[in-house]
């Protein structure tokens, strides 16, 4: 082998045992362009200057594409870690744990969830909350489990100027509290709604218990919209060819107890038709 072979099986292997960043594209030194698989096009791009302690891992070119590798950081932390919450299930404390100098307890990353865990009610005495935490990439309070009953009980929501005290679990069997209101005393009767209608604002006001507004759904009317059950649709086709048709919303009669119905609305020269629930619709055809 001669002097000048062996110069460059020299300098090949000083390169090879140098970092990345310092083999050259060219071959003929250490500096420059990097080049590993494949060469990368311009200049090396400028990185951020790492933190204090920090130190990039990897700089250079690789597989045709600049990068400035992966940022390692020494651990300079002294003394315990904090004291850390377990994790809800399906999330995990990740990296940086040492922080400026401080340990921490590093990210908690959970199955993609955003955020942190959600406000959880407090649970009833005797009760706890199993399985919560990040689940199919939503937060959930996980199930209540009290003293054999299990899940939240089906209780009804309490009209306004009320609450409704505790629930109970008996044998395994949830047991909704009862209704308290104040001032009112016990809750009036209520008729049924119809069909397709809800009363709205039922509850206690001022000492005075209402059973609150009847509201009903809406149904067409040519260009308008008549009210289910407290309205009915009359059509009426002129006699007159060409001329338009004419629509209007009728107030349902008293006779119509039980909501909107042909056997209850009566138009002379009509014929009548009921859609839904509650929605009758009357023809009246004009000489």
């Amino acid at each position: 082998m001669n002097l000048k072979r062996l110069e460059r099986a020299l300098l090949a292997l000083t390169c090879l045992a140098a970092p990345a960043f310092l083999m050259g594209a060219d071959g003929n030194g250490c500096g420059g362009d990097v080049t590993i698989g494949s060469e990368c096009s311009g200049e090396q791009p400028s990185c951020a200057a790492p933190p204090e302690g920090c130190e990039y891992e990897g700089l250079g070119c690789v597989d045709g594409a600049w990068t400035c590798g992966e940022l390692i950081c020494q651990e300079e932390c002294t003394g315990q870690a904090p004291p850390c919450m377990a994790p809800p299930e399906g999330c995990e404390y990740q990296a940086p744990f040492c922080v400026d100098g401080q340990n921490t307890c590093g990210t908690l990353t959970c199955n993609a969830c955003d955020g942190g865990p959600p406000p959880c009610a407090a649970p009833p005495e005797g009760c706890d909350y199993v399985n919560g935490g990040c689940i199919d990439g939503a937060w959930t309070c996980g199930e209540l489990v009290c003293d054999g009953c299990v899940g939240d009980p089906d209780c009804p929501v309490p009209p306004p100027m009320c609450i409704t005290e505790a629930p109970s679990c008996v044998e395994g069997l949830w047991v909704c509290g009862e209704i308290v209101c104040e001032e009112c005393g016990d809750p009036p009767p209520c008729a049924a709604p119809p069909e397709g209608c809800d009363y709205v604002g039922f509850g206690c006001f001022d000492g005075v218990w209402t059973c609150g507004e009847l509201v009903c759904d809406s149904f067409t009317c040519g260009d308008l919209s008549c009210t289910a059950n407290s309205q009915y649709c009359v059509q009426t086709f002129p006699g007159q060819p060409g001329s338009p048709i004419g629509y209007s919303c009728e107030a349902t009669p008293p006779e119509c107890v039980n909501g909107a119905a042909c056997d209850c609305i009566s138009v002379p020269g009509g014929s009548c038709n009921e859609g839904a629930p509650g929605e009758v619709t009357v023809t009246v055809a004009l000489p």
